[in-house]
């Protein structure tokens, strides 16, 4: 093959086996959509200059620290993209009745009932004149003004899910990257333990598609053998 052979253009796909007790568990899933996957690295070296001569000069230099780092964003906003960035956990709510209590209420004011898809009542009010219900977002606003003492009675509703952040220390996890070249080299990346977490500022909103951010600290991983503890490349194919 000619060395033009190796010009690579193409994608790939990201996935992670989140660690368990300390270690990888041996089964991969999705990661999800991510964009621009990169690779950096970093070395520190310790210099010996020799000054006994007319002129300095380095005459050894060893490897203090090296350190690799993969970098990436995600278009994917899902709860599981949001529990991987905040150290977060999934969990489903289920809708449960309950009675609101509220001491009068002024015209626009905002409720929220926490459930969504529910059947939502208070007593003397009529809906949709007093106040109006929004089945998506659980809230209720209130559209006359209210000086009396309020009984707001929610019952049914849909089971939510939610992330709780910050439920976890840390998120470690091996990753590999698939690649899947339209033309030039397709290469398999694994690191053995990363250490993940998000990286930069999540919007809420925008005008451009949202997406989340994330750094991987490559860990070396000590229960491989010596000289192959922290990635690999391994060559797919050529087209």
């Amino acid at each position: 093959m000619t060395t033009s052979d190796y010009v690579t253009l193409g994608g790939g796909r990201m996935y992670i086996d989140v660690y368990k007790d300390g270690k990888p568990t041996g089964k991969w899933q999705y990661f999800g959509l991510t964009t621009a996957p990169s690779l950096s690295t970093d070395m520190e070296t310790l210099e010996h200059i020799n000054t006994e001569g007319p002129t300095q000069a380095v005459d050894k230099t060893i490897v203090k620290k090296q350190s690799a780092t993969l970098s990436w964003t995600s278009d994917e906003i899902s709860v599981n993209m949001l529990a991987r960035a905040f150290y977060g956990e999934v969990a489903t709510q289920t809708a449960a009745d309950k009675t609101i209590s509220l001491n009068g209420a002024m015209i626009g004011d905002l409720v929220d009932t926490g459930a969504t898809g529910a059947s939502v009542s208070i007593d003397g009010l009529v809906a949709d004149e007093d106040y109006k219900y929004n089945e998506k977002t659980g809230l209720i606003e209130f559209l006359t003004e209210q000086s009396a003492e309020l009984e707001i009675s929610v019952s049914g509703g849909k089971a939510n899910v939610s992330v709780s952040a910050f439920k976890n220390a840390k998120l470690e996890a091996a990753i590999m990257f698939m690649g899947d070249s339209a033309t030039g080299t397709a290469m398999k990346f694994e690191a053995y333990k990363c250490s993940i977490r998000q990286d930069g500022e999540f919007s809420l909103k925008g005008d451009e598609w949202l997406s989340i951010g994330f750094t991987a600290d490559i860990l070396k991983d000590e229960s491989r053998p010596a000289g192959d503890q922290f990635f690999k490349f391994t060559e797919l194919e050529v087209r």
